[in-house]
């Protein structure tokens, strides 16, 4: 573990106070959380590990017959 510098604690712990109102008193508290976010920020991002894994095919589907052109059903015309 790294040992981060003491003015970037130092000034994200004083915007931590700052940003809640300036209550004295929790100047650790303000302290850790600022280095538990520094840390945060500055550790390497952690990335899932993809695994190869082997695709399986499709079942082929079998093709139907081109339609032929002006095969539809249809009734003649009737004579009017």
């Amino acid at each position: 573990m790294s040992t981060l510098p003491h003015h970037q604690v130092s000034e994200r712990a004083y915007h931590l106070w700052q940003a809640e109102g300036c209550q004295p008193g929790d100047d650790l508290r303000y302290w850790l959380r600022a280095e538990a976010e520094l840390r945060a920020e500055h550790s390497p991002a952690k990335a899932p590990v993809k695994t190869a894994s082997p695709r399986k095919k499709a079942a082929a589907k079998p093709k139907s017959p081109p339609r032929k052109k002006g095969s539809a059903t249809t009734s003649p015309a009737s004579p009017t």
